[in-house]
């Protein structure tokens, strides 16, 4: 085989390939994907696989919470050991006798555990009094949200940075595509489940992909896809909090439900009316109340 022949074979693999992996991102069901990757029973699974005996840098880490039990369970929001800064000044100090890179690799692996657990890491560390005077506040403004909520807005987990990163990409490769259709049920997609599961950085993600391909790129989204996608993962992230099976069973649940929602899309009744009118009565008038109480109050 000369080597002209074996560089248009190579390249004939690589087209193949391209073409394959492009089908593939078409075929995937991004909104049933990144609603199961905000199911906290698979943080569960990831923190019993990464689950090891403490070192001497997790309990430096620890140290404030195990020195006065500071917020319980959440005190990781509260320690000042496990925001970013404060976890590498907290490993940093744990001991005299390693070096610089044993400290990273320590940085990392101890930053990765905690990732991998239901509670994350926090985005910054709060004063307890002040994080419960927000908290109280946002409960009573906004109707539905509890004090767990606002631990998880202000907190990131393994998961969330998977599944922001996952829709990111998605959502790149659709615009490079020049698929509006598919890029506008991914941006509704993580919309609602950024909202439901109290994902800041998948909200970041979405506002910035979907700024991009409005401003720079002038592309309208396509509002019966955009309607298709948070619909499809609201629908998914309801039953994930309702019914309480085991995952397996909920997720083969949720494939079934997203192919009946496909299949019958096209037969819908006008949505956007329907959710205009959900919102402003449900969300938009206890929030202008909640406000109002709150200047009263003041």
């Amino acid at each position: 085989m000369n080597f002209n022949s074996f560089k248009s074979k190579l390249s004939n693999t690589s087209q193949s390939a391209k073409n394959k992996f492009s089908d593939l991102r078409q075929k995937v069901d991004y909104s049933s994907v990144l609603s199961v990757l905000s199911v906290d029973q698979l943080l569960n699974w990831t923190e019993n696989m990464t689950k090891s005996a403490s070192t001497i840098y997790d309990k430096a880490m620890d140290a404030e919470y195990l020195k006065t039990p500071i917020g319980g369970g959440n005190h990781r929001m509260f320690d000042g050991g496990h925001d970013l800064d404060g976890a590498w000044v907290a490993i940093k100090n744990a001991s005299p006798d390693d070096n610089f890179v044993q400290e990273v690799l320590a940085y990392f692996q101890a930053l990765w555990k905690d990732l991998t657990t239901t509670k994350g890491l926090p985005f910054d560390t709060w004063n307890q009094d002040s994080y419960e005077s927000f908290a109280n506040w946002i409960s009573s403004v906004i109707p539905g949200i509890d004090k767990e909520w606002v631990y998880d807005l202000l907190s990131f987990d393994a998961l969330e940075l998977f599944g922001s990163t996952l829709g990111g990409v998605a959502a790149f490769f659709a615009l490079k595509d020049e698929d509006t259709k598919q890029l506008s049920e991914i941006l509704g997609s993580m919309g609602i489940v950024s909202v439901i599961s109290a994902n800041p950085i998948m909200g970041m993600v979405m506002v910035i992909v979907g700024g991009y391909a409005y401003f720079k790129k002038k592309k309208e989204l396509d509002k019966d896809s955009l309607m298709k996608g948070a619909f499809t993962s609201g629908v998914a992230m309801t039953l994930f909090a309702v019914l309480g099976f085991p995952i397996l069973i909920e997720i083969i649940l949720l494939i079934v439900i997203s192919m009946l929602i496909r299949k019958h899309w096209h037969r819908k009744v006008d949505l956007i009316p329907i959710m205009r009118t959900f919102y402003e009565d449900r969300v938009l008038s206890p929030l202008k109340q909640g406000l109002l109480r709150f200047n009263v109050n003041r």
